[in-house]
This record gives C-alpha cells, structure tokens and sequence, in this order.
C-alpha cells in the first residue's frame, strides 16, 4: 500500500467518524492523579551507615600503647596526592597530627613515596609515622625496626 493510498484512507475513516458520533464513541479523558506537590520527595533516601575502618594488629598494638586519651580518630581523612589516594592511619585531636603507623620495613618503603607527597602538598598538616611501640620513627639516616 502507497503512502498516498494510506493517508486517504486515513481521511475517509475520520469524516465517517465524524459524520456518525454515536456508532464510533469517544474515550472519555483519564482521571488525572491528584497527589500532593511533595508526595514523592518525602521518603528520603537512607544513607547505608558507615563501615567500620579496618584496623590490623599492628595498628592495635599501636592504640594500646600509644593513646591514653579517647580523642583520635581512626582512618579521618582522604588525601589525593598526585594520582595517589592516601589515608593516615590516625588523627590525633590532642596532638592536632595525622599519624601513620608503619609495622615493617617494607611497609614503610611502600609507602615512602605518599608519606613524601603528603609533606610536600600539605605543609602545614603535621603528620608522624611511628612504630606499632607508639615511638616516633626517625627518617634521617638508617631505621633500626628491631
């Protein structure tokens, strides 16, 4: 069927449509809903509560004997550092510093590179990398993890 033969057909069924109202009877319009303005904000959506940070030995070990007060804050905050994500171990509110504790050697070399970045973009954060003890780790010279 051509589109010409299509839209007379069309044609012809809409004037006899028109010429017979009641053989063809018109749909009455859809009841409109009348909810309230508000209706579907008032629920609001439920914030999953937080994960509890994963704190590992060391960093137990650390809490025992480093803290004697309860004003820290495990894992506060989320450094970008240049393509790096970092986060401190720690934020002491007594001391006002970030604190990282670094169990092993090689977790202290892993992570060189953001303890350094973070010193570089952030000066005026004071932040510590201390030993699972609570002693403050010295970086100048050579490390004695005994």
């Amino acid at each position: 069927m051509k589109k010409s033969e299509m839209i007379l057909k069309i044609k012809l069924r809409v004037k006899e449509v028109l010429a017979n109202p009641d053989k063809f009877p018109i749909r009455p319009k859809r009841k409109k809903w009348n909810f309230p303005k508000n209706f579907f904000n008032k629920r609001k959506k439920q914030s999953l509560p937080k994960k509890p940070p994963y704190i590992n030995e060391a960093e137990r070990e650390f809490i025992n004997n480093f803290f004697s007060h309860s004003r820290w804050i495990p894992q506060p905050n989320r450094f970008r550092l240049n393509g790096y994500v970092y986060k401190p171990d720690f934020y002491d509110i007594q001391a006002n510093a970030f604190i990282e504790v670094s169990a092993t050697r090689q977790a202290y070399h892993a992570n060189k590179i953001k303890y350094n970045l973070l010193r570089e973009l952030y000066p005026n954060i004071n932040f510590e990398i201390r030993k699972p003890t609570g002693e403050l780790l010295n970086e100048t010279g050579r490390i004695d993890w005994a």
